[in-house]
């Protein structure tokens, strides 16, 4: 029998020994005491005890295992002493001596077996003698009591104070054992230096240096080239060649990271119709992109029983009462009675600013509310004559120059939409007569810019047209361009974007769905500003993002320049400057949880996760190299044509769980022509449509329809994509810059711009007729085309229409046929007369004052809209007697004056002189 340790100077607690009690938890190793037993009789003081005297056993240290339940024991094996106390005896303060322990114990006689006496039974050396199997009972009961004690003392208040974080982030339900921090994998990262690389690029290969620290002295617009060589040079990479390092990263599996986990779905297969044909062969045709006819991968659908659930579609709370201070009208914030409207169209404002009748609606009220007729007047007549007279013109420069008016400015944008619609090789043709060019000739246009002076004095279009260009400023010309230009590299246009920007949101309310894209403008001269555009049909030239709304610009941002400043609730993000402009144009939107829809130069998780906390949702393909989408759904392209058919309609699709800034994130990636990856917010499941296609049968020799499969993601982002694209078809065909070389770089934007301002105003035209047919209104007539349209416009800004004796509006084409100009001239058509009065040419007004009084103008033929705006901006009639006089004021004074104003102006009408001053009205002093 091996000796006895030491025992402990310390007392057991008196807890009693009861075998019905449940045995509690067992302390760790370092809370175990040695457990003497007591004698009944006294012991000298330092007396070794003798194996008759106390039992000593080996036993099993416990050490503890935390787990979510109870704590569990593993045993390892250390020599114990233990013994049995009565019920009556307490734990004493102090601690006794082996002598006072020994002497104070149970009688053996009571707990102890006798080892006197044996039966045939026991073993020889006497430790299995009778009773001791009763008494190791006994023994297990009191030290299990005494450890529980123990351990409910030593047990914190708050038991998860005392356990690692990571430890009580590892531990699951039901499980023992805590799970060790996962321990991260070293990965070798080859990285190859080529020109055109799409996944090597300069932003990526800057990351690197500034995420390993490896130096300050390159900064973020410094060369690819630069930034290659200073990692391939530091202790943190490993050269290979002049092109290539390679460099270590420590990653932690996918399986064992922490946070947002993607989900890889499991689809069903889909059953075809009997009457359908996968591949496509039908009568002699195959379906859209399957000229080979294959039956392609087995279709299957995702989350069509479970679909996602996304935010509604509602319009943006309102802002506080701009009259919340005056006494009585408290400010309101709450959101609007009335859901948003999902189509988009005109808003309130445009339909508060726009007459009333829409009889008497013109392109130019339209395009006024882009555009104001104040801004024409302060920001370009007004600067443009401030900077010639700076500039010294009519004096030692330009000694003809004389200054510009409203009128004669919107002559000359009428002019640019008339290249537009009709260019012509050289600006200068359009002030050609038909003795100058009988291709290029045109008599009318070639007097109608020449500027009358009194005297006589005649400053010709073609002249009064450089003078425009050489003079016309949109800025301050006072300003210091290099102060400006370290501002703004857009500073000379920024008074007319900034104008339009806020005009054009003023006037739409966008729909449920938009779009984000670039929209690109040409520019053939050189400038610093300038891009290399090699992708679009524009060339080279500039750039800004825009949203659009089924072709209407809502608003825009120019890629030269700062990016705007991200918002406070993404800068954690840190977003490029691509999705800082886009983050911002979507903060324009009126309303919350608009569908923007974008193309894969703007896609990425990051970027969807700081629209989510915009309250916005995006969809769109998305490029798989550093944009988030999940690499188990990556498929790769087949050049194999047998087998790439083989995979034709594949899908794969992931949802992105755990993350609350972008919840249900969806990736799909499906297998067309070639493999195309879409990611979404909006997409709620994943599924295919049958849609329809008419096509071309050989065999039948006619046009029939054809059934076919689409996914979903796809046909919504087919028809919703191309909101911007279709705003750049309506300004890019009938553009201005025909055969343009810009040598003013800003010239070039100022068109964009007045382009802009004009689609939007045929949209806003669209919009209205739409809204005035929905009503039923009797005698509407056709609406007008694009085309038709711009034309109108055209007659509006030179201020000059065709018109009849009763009102009616008309113009004459090259061809001799007659086209209403009113909006409901067709309904009016049967009352015109067969005369007319052409006012825009000399020979027209000649015959106008010798066949026509001004006593016969009459109130319904002053209201005509043609008429009555001609009259209003009194345009030069010639003096064909001494009683000539301007025909509107005539009217007001035989019709709409009181005595009291035709006493006080009677004066007007004795000679001609007074009229100038009065009306505006410039007589030739012939």
């Amino acid at each position: 029998m091996p000796h006895s340790p030491p025992l402990q100077q310390r007392l057991p607690p008196p807890a009693p020994a009861n075998p019905h009690q449940p045995t509690p938890n067992l302390p760790s190793a370092d809370q175990h005491q040695a457990i003497p037993r007591n004698p009944e009789s006294t012991a000298p003081s330092g007396a070794e005890l003798s194996p008759s005297q106390l039992h000593v056993s080996v036993t099993e240290t416990r050490t503890p295992h935390a787990s979510a339940a109870s704590t569990f024991s593993t045993l390892t094996p250390s020599v114990r002493v233990a013994a049995a106390l009565p019920d009556h005896e307490s734990t004493p303060k102090q601690p006794r001596t082996s002598e006072e322990l020994f002497f104070e114990s149970p009688s053996p006689e009571k707990h102890v077996p006798d080892f006197t006496t044996r039966d045939d039974s026991s073993i020889l050396s006497g430790d299995d003698s009778n009773g001791w199997a009763k008494e190791e009972a006994n023994m297990e009961a009191f030290i299990a009591s005494e450890n529980a004690q123990e351990e409910m003392e030593l047990v914190p208040e708050d038991p998860a104070a005392a356990i690692p974080e990571w430890e009580m982030m590892d531990c699951e339900e039901g499980d023992g054992e805590v799970a060790a921090p996962p321990q991260p994998i070293v990965k070798i990262v080859t990285v190859k230096y080529s020109r055109n690389c799409r996944v090597w690029t300069r932003g990526a290969l800057f990351e690197i240096y500034q995420r390993y620290q490896i130096g300050t002295s390159l900064k973020k617009n410094a060369g690819k080239r630069l930034i290659f060589d200073a990692i391939r040079d530091s202790s943190f990479a490993t050269m290979i060649d002049d092109d290539t390092f390679t460099y270590e990263i420590e990653e932690i599996p996918e399986h064992l990271q922490k946070g947002p986990k993607w989900k890889i779905l499991d689809g069903v297969e889909i059953d075809l119709p009997e009457d359908f044909d996968p591949s496509g062969v039908t009568a002699g045709f195959f379906a859209p992109t399957n000229k080979d006819n294959y039956v392609g991968h087995p279709k299957k659908e995702y989350l069509v029983d479970r679909p996602l659930q996304r935010p509604e579609f509602c319009p943006k709370p309102k802002k506080a009462n701009s009259n919340s201070n005056r006494p009585g009208r408290p400010s309101r914030t709450d959101t609007a009675d009335q859901p948003a409207n999902e189509t988009g169209g005109q808003s309130d404002y445009v339909k508060s600013k726009l007459p009333k009748d829409f009889s008497c609606h013109r392109p130019k009220h339209y395009f006024d509310l882009q555009i104001m007729p104040e801004f024409i007047r302060s920001n370009i007549t007004y600067t443009t004559n401030f900077r010639a007279a700076a500039e010294g013109a009519a004096g030692s420069t330009y000694q003809d120059f004389v200054p510009f008016d409203v009128d004669e400015v919107y002559k000359f944008v009428g002019l640019l939409f008339c290249n537009g619609v009709s260019p012509k090789p050289q600006f200068v043709y359009w002030f050609l007569g038909l003795r100058q060019s009988k291709v290029f000739g045109n008599d009318w246009f070639s007097t109608f810019f020449d500027k009358r002076l009194p005297g006589g004095r005649v400053i010709k279009g073609e002249r009064r047209w450089k003078h425009f260009r050489r003079f016309m400023c949109l800025y301050g010309y006072r300003l210091n361009p290099r102060e400006q230009q370290k501002k703004d590299p857009l500073w000379k246009l920024a008074p007319i974007l900034e104008h339009l920007r806020k005009n054009a949101q003023r006037c739409w309310s966008t729909g449920k769905f938009v779009a984000i894209d670039e929209q690109t403008i040409g520019f053939k001269g050189k400038h610093s500003l300038s891009l290399r555009i090699t992708y679009k049909r524009e060339g080279d030239g500039y750039q800004c993002d825009a949203v659009c709304d089924d072709g209407y610009t809502f608003s825009f941002y120019f890629r030269h320049g700062d990016a705007p400043a991200a918002p406070d609730s993404v800068k954690h993000l840190n977003l490029s400057p691509t999705g800082r402009r886009v983050i911002w144009l979507m903060l324009q939107l009126p309303n919350l949880w608009t569908r923007v829809y974008m193309d894969n130069l703007f896609n990425s998780r990051k970027l969807y996760t700081a629209a989510w906390i915009c309250k916005t949702l995006c969809q769109g393909v998305c490029r798989t190299w550093g944009r988030g989408v999940p690499d188990k759904i990556v498929q790769k392209t087949e050049h194999d044509v047998a087998k790439a058919g083989a995979l034709r309609g594949r899908t794969m699709v992931a949802v992105l769980e755990g993350d609350d800034t972008c919840p249900d994130l969806l990736c799909c990636s499906v297998y067309d022509t070639k493999p195309v990856h879409m990611m979404s917010t909006i997409a709620e499941k994943v599924e295919w449509v049958e849609m329809t296609w008419d096509v071309y049968s050989q065999e039948l020799k006619c046009v029939v329809p054809m059934k076919y499969l689409r996914l979903n993601l796809i046909d919504d982002y087919n028809h919703r994509m191309n909101s911007v694209d279709l705003a750049d078809q309506l300004r890019n065909c009938y553009r201005f810059n025909h055969w343009f070389r810009n040598r003013k770089w800003w010239w070039a934007i100022f068109l964009w711009a007045v382009g802009v301002a004009a689609t939007n105003a045929y949209k806003m035209y669209c919009a209205v007729y739409d809204e005035e047919r929905a009503k039923h209104v009797v005698g509407l007539p056709r609406k007008w085309t694009h085309l038709e349209f711009l034309l109108e416009l055209i007659d509006d800004f030179f201020g000059c229409p065709q018109t009849s004796i009763d009102g009616s509006v008309v113009t004459t084409s090259s061809s001799g046929r007659t086209r209403q100009g009113s909006t409901y001239s067709a309904a009016a058509s049967a009352n015109q007369n067969d005369t007319f009065y052409d006012l825009s040419t000399e020979d027209g007004r000649l015959d106008y004052f010798n066949l026509v009084k001004p006593t016969s103008m009459t109130k319904k033929g002053l209201n005509v809209t043609h008429l009555l705006r001609g009259l209003m901006f009194h345009p030069e009639l010639p003096n064909p007697s001494p009683e000539a006089y301007c025909q509107y004021c005539r009217y007001k004074f035989n019709n709409v004056w009181n005595d009291d104003q035709k006493r006080k102006n009677k004066k007007l009408f004795q000679n001609r002189a007074s009229i100038v001053p009065h009306c505006n009205y410039q007589l030739n002093a012939r």
